[in-house]
């Protein structure tokens, strides 16, 4: 009987659970048949049978390695409150509706789509107890995070196996706000609204932030669906963004002289709150100039 030396020998075991079938996307026997992308234009496959973890509500995790040929990149998804199909953003933070795409080759340190909502997106076509199909595409950027661009993923398809008993996303789980914040706008870094419903003032919260720029809302006297408009005399209504490219410190406010606009709540629940916003904001400090004109839609998860 021949003996392998034990790397080999794991590999070997390896590779036969998981050869994958001669249907599915990519198929022509080099790597498994049921994933396959193109990275920098050259076509890759896994190795080794993939299979998407549900290990929490909402929460899916992907990884898949190729560990042959110059294309030997790891890919790795997080992939956060999903509630079922549908595009998430790649990009996108925890709280928020989307995930992350990350791909590793040795020696590199790795690559990671950058925090902004817009490096990326992954399709979810059939998502089941025990499957997910899907396509995908990203841009990276070096990592630790940086400003150097790193390999792009395009063509991306799968359809693979999901373990695990996590399910969907709960109610209260996942946030998103996009829109015009000065430029376009995708709360990918954070988002979430606060209520604070004690004594004769409710009042809610609502901030977002992409990496660059932050928002925040707030609005006193929040008793359900309704428009508020903003001020700076009691009740308090206010929308504020902070920071603009090369300047994380500059801010803008509705309640300047010249500030004007909007908040709209559409519904309001014990779990979300949804709306949208029409405002503008003028320079409060920081070195921030000239006025912003701000305006979106928000369905937020309410965190208290």
């Amino acid at each position: 009987m021949k003996r392998w030396p034990a790397p080999l020998a794991l590999l070997t075991a390896l590779a036969a659970c998981g050869g994958g079938t001669t249907t599915g996307p990519g198929g022509d026997g080099d790597g498994i048949a049921n994933m396959s992308a193109k990275i920098d234009n050259v076509l890759w496959r896994p190795s080794f049978a993939v299979t998407a973890i549900n290990a929490a509500p909402g929460l899916y995790s992907i990884t898949a390695a190729r560990i042959s040929a110059s294309n030997n990149y790891t890919m790795v998804f997080a992939l956060y409150n999903v509630r079922g199909t549908g595009t998430y953003a790649l990009g996108a933070g925890v709280n928020t509706f989307g995930g992350t795409g990350q791909l590793s080759q040795p020696p590199s340190n790795g690559w990671s789509t950058p925090l902004n909502g817009a490096a990326g997106e992954f399709k979810i076509t059939t998502l089941t107890a025990t499957r997910m199909v899907a396509e995908f595409k990203f841009d990276t950027e070096t990592l630790p995070p940086g400003s150097a661009v790193g390999p792009k993923v395009t063509e991306g398809v799968l359809d693979i196996p999901v373990s695990g008993t996590g399910g969907l996303a709960l109610a209260n789980q996942g946030s998103l706000l996009t829109g015009t914040v000065g430029g376009p706008f995708n709360a990918a870094a954070m988002a979430g609204s606060i209520t604070n419903a004690g004594g004769a003032n409710p009042i809610l919260t609502l901030v977002a932030n992409n990496g660059l720029r932050s928002i925040t809302m707030s609005i006193a006297n929040m008793t359900g669906p309704g428009v508020y408009t903003l001020s700076s005399t009691t009740p308090v209504r206010t929308i504020g963004v902070g920071g603009a490219p090369g300047n994380l410190f500059a801010s803008w406010s509705s309640q300047t002289a010249g500030g004007s606009g909007t908040v709209e709540i559409l519904s309001v629940t014990a779990s979300r709150v949804i709306g949208n916003f029409n405002a503008t904001v003028v320079p409060l400090g920081g070195g921030a100039t000239g006025s912003l004109a701000v305006s979106g839609n928000f369905e937020m998860a309410r965190l208290f």
